[in-house]
């Protein structure tokens, strides 16, 4: 993986950086479908999918980083870990898995308290790098 050129918009691109933050914050999705997978083969095929489609589009992107700003590119890729992770719970626990998710299992959160808490992070992280490319560009 080289770096790409310098420009305005591609300077805070770092392979390690982007690739460490975008596994990591989606490997619970990962894990989740390897403990889901004696249980139902089609929840954890789901789950899997929600782990699978925001890696892909963050090697789009990375692939396409001379194009677009970092900041841009990390709203877009937030904003799909954010989908990917409600549709994860909910197929989870529409299929009445959750407690499976938590050791032991009558410590799982509420699904209520997780929907708000990725509502939460996701429009805190979108809105910090909104605010930081707006900071960048008025250098």
């Amino acid at each position: 993986m080289s770096e790409a050129p310098p420009s305005s918009s591609s300077a805070t691109w770092n392979a390690g950086a982007w690739f460490g933050t975008t596994l990591g914050s989606t490997l619970w999705l990962l894990i989740a479908a390897v403990i889901l997978t004696p249980h139902s083969g089609a929840v954890a095929a789901n789950v899997l999918a929600c782990f699978v489609v925001p890696n892909a589009y963050a090697a789009f992107l990375w692939r396409r980083r001379a194009e677009r700003s970092f900041f841009a590119a990390a709203r877009g890729f937030v904003l799909l870990v954010g989908l990917c992770s409600f549709v994860a719970v909910y197929v989870v626990d529409r299929a009445g898995l959750w407690q499976t998710l938590s050791i032991p299992p009558s410590s799982a959160p509420r699904v209520a308290a997780m929907y708000w808490s990725i509502a939460i992070v996701v429009g805190a992280l979108w809105m910090m790098f909104h605010v930081m490319e707006r900071a960048r560009t008025r250098m």
